[in-house]
């Protein structure tokens, strides 16, 4: 529907936005926002309640549930309830966007991003040689009456990796009750880890077909003798199912392993026995690690990675050996990007909220856009210094970072990075007047940023028609407390500080300014969807017999619906010359 056309509705859901517990009926009044670089709201106004809306707001409970706005069907906007006001006909409801999650979450680990960039961080082997099977069948044993060969019906497994899985067919009568099939490893680092009594973890994917319907996984230690130390085999798993399993196995490796085996063994019932004649399973993306603690190594093997996963913002994958057959390992990039670091923060903290039943359902969309504009941070922060909001929020007025809240999604991106641009608006396109102004005061040509002990970073240059404006930036916050300020800071983060600091500052800023109740006009060139919080706006006006054409960007919007229908009010500022396009995304759960 064009702006300003449109009728919403509401409705309330439990924690994380997924179960439906009623419709806010008789709503006189629907406001809410979305908002650059803050937390957005949304209030409702509900009278002359029916008994089903009655009983609703006898159930709903802030910090609990959620609104959810639906704008012509479509969600528009959701978030936790914030507060509650019930009168004699009806209630008045105040909810926040889902950072209203990290406003009220403790910064509980310590980040440190202060060291050099080039050094290398946590590295995680995957200790199966073979891992998805993408080569051939090199070290994999299967008994005798089994045929394993290799398909490419990947889909039929979800979750595999790669264009090929083993398929395990049983071809002749089995000739003894053990239907193993299995790797092993001998690798110099199991030794090791054994010396410290450490735990080692392996997952497997399988589903089974036509009588293989159970299957358990066994991880088995063993001396340089080949005698068995220790073995731990899982209970028996369904794997017959539409999307089979991901069977994980844990072990403590007693001092003096130096090899392993890894089993997946395959049963025709839960009470046990061969399979059946004729019945196959396919399986694939086998990964196995080590770690000191039990926790840790389940952490490494989820999800499955080897040599050949495509490098992310945060890991980089390498074979150790040949291509698919051979050791792998992921390497942990250090944070050196701001947006890395949020990701990170969030990603870690979050997920204590991401384990309740419900979820706060934060993680599943949170989304990343990235550009060559990236700025770098230096920053290290102590445990328990701060919520998750309060970094974010730094983050947003000191480094250079843009964030929004669009529904259920957090949008985060570099100050100068441009993801999307709207259709060009001029004066025609508000209700009311539209003034522009220019800030001199606001304007730029050359930036330092420093800590205030020497160390600084310099970006731009004298302008050749302006000169040289320049403007001093102390980076301090940045950088963090000063207990944990790195030692030797890094006068390119500085710089990079310094060019966040001209965004929109040369030439001189012209601000857009909309009076108080100005809208945009119904059915304008703006649809719903280029309604985001940091879009950049093309602008064209005529004002005073002077002619201006300007890139703005999108600070807000707020929409009402009430008894006088839709109105939608947008709010701009001027966008960077330094804006660049954006060059790719991630999102934040593959942080």
């Amino acid at each position: 529907m064009p702006l300003g056309c449109s009728r919403h509705k509401a409705a309330v859901y439990d924690r994380g936005g997924k179960q439906f517990l009623g419709s806010l009926d008789l709503i006189t009044q629907v406001k809410y926002s979305r908002v650059r670089d803050d937390m957005s709201s949304a209030t409702l106004t509900v009278d002359a309640v029916t008994p089903e809306c009655t009983a609703l707001l006898a159930q709903m409970e802030p910090n609990r549930h959620e609104v959810v706005i639906f704008r012509d069907g479509q969600r528009v906007w959701e978030g936790p309830i914030s507060w509650i006001e019930f009168t004699s006909t009806g209630a008045n409801i105040e909810a926040k966007d889902i950072t209203y999650y990290f406003y009220r979450l403790i910064q509980t680990g310590a980040y440190d991003n202060s060291k050099d960039p080039s050094t290398p961080g946590e590295v995680t082997r995957n200790l199966v040689a073979n891992p998805s099977f993408e080569a051939n069948l090199t070290g994999v044993t299967v008994p005798a009456w089994v045929t394993l060969t290799r398909v490419g019906t990947v889909n039929a497994l979800p979750g595999a990796s790669g264009s090929w899985l083993a398929n395990y067919a049983v071809t002749s009568a089995p000739a003894n009750n053990n239907s193993e099939m299995y790797q092993t490893s001998a690798h110099a680092s199991i030794a090791a880890m054994a010396a410290q009594e450490g735990w080692g973890a392996v997952a497997v994917r399988v589903r089974g077909f036509s009588g293989i319907r159970y299957a358990t996984l066994k991880w088995e230690c063993r001396d340089a003798g080949s005698n068995i130390l220790a073995s731990a085999t899982t209970p028996m798993n369904a794997i017959d199912g539409t999307v089979g399993a991901l069977i994980t196995a844990t072990a403590r490796l007693p001092v003096g392993t130096t090899n392993v085996r890894w089993a997946l063994r395959f049963f025709g019932t839960a009470a046990g026995g061969n399979p059946p004649v004729g019945s196959n399973a396919f399986t694939d993306s086998w990964i196995a690690a080590l770690a000191p603690t039990q926790s840790d190594a389940l952490d490494q093997v989820t999800p499955f990675f080897d040599g050949s996963k495509s490098s992310t913002p945060y890991f980089t994958y390498a074979w150790d050996g040949a291509a698919s057959n051979s050791t792998s390992t992921r390497t942990r990039l250090i944070f050196t990007k701001v947006h890395q670091r949020l990701a990170r923060i969030i990603k870690a903290e979050i997920a204590r909220r991401e384990g309740e039943n419900p979820p706060v359902n934060v993680l599943p969309y949170g989304l990343i856009y990235t550009s060559g504009s990236d700025t770098q941070t230096r920053r290290s922060t102590p445990a328990y210094c701060s919520t998750v909001y309060e970094e974010l929020d730094n983050m947003a007025e000191h480094a250079g970072l843009d964030y929004t809240v669009i529904g259920r999604r957090l949008v985060m991106a570099d100050v100068h990075t441009v993801f999307h641009t709207t259709p060009e608006v001029s004066e025609a396109d508000f209700r009311g007047d539209v003034i522009v102004t220019a800030y001199g005061m606001q304007m730029a040509s050359v930036a330092a940023a420093t800590d205030g002990n020497g160390v600084y970073g310099v970006a731009g240059a004298p302008d050749p028609y302006y000169g040289s404006w320049e403007v001093l930036v102390n980076s301090t916050n940045e950088e963090g407390d000063t207990s944990t300020t790195p030692t030797t800071p890094d006068p390119s983060v500085f710089a990079d500080q310094a060019r966040a600091a001209l965004a929109g500052t040369n030439p001189v800023p012209y601000l857009v300014r909309l009076p108080e109740n100005t809208s945009l006009v119904p059915g304008g060139r703006l649809s719903f969807d280029d309604l985001v919080p940091g879009a950049r706006v093309p602008l064209r006006a005529t004002l005073t017999a002077r002619r201006y054409s300007m890139m703005q960007k999108l600070d807000s919007v707020t929409v009402t619906d009430s008894k006088d229908g839709e109105d939608i009010q947008i709010s701009l500022s001027q966008a960077s010359a330094l804006d660049v396009p954006v060059t790719g995304s991630y999102n934040l759960a593959d942080a």
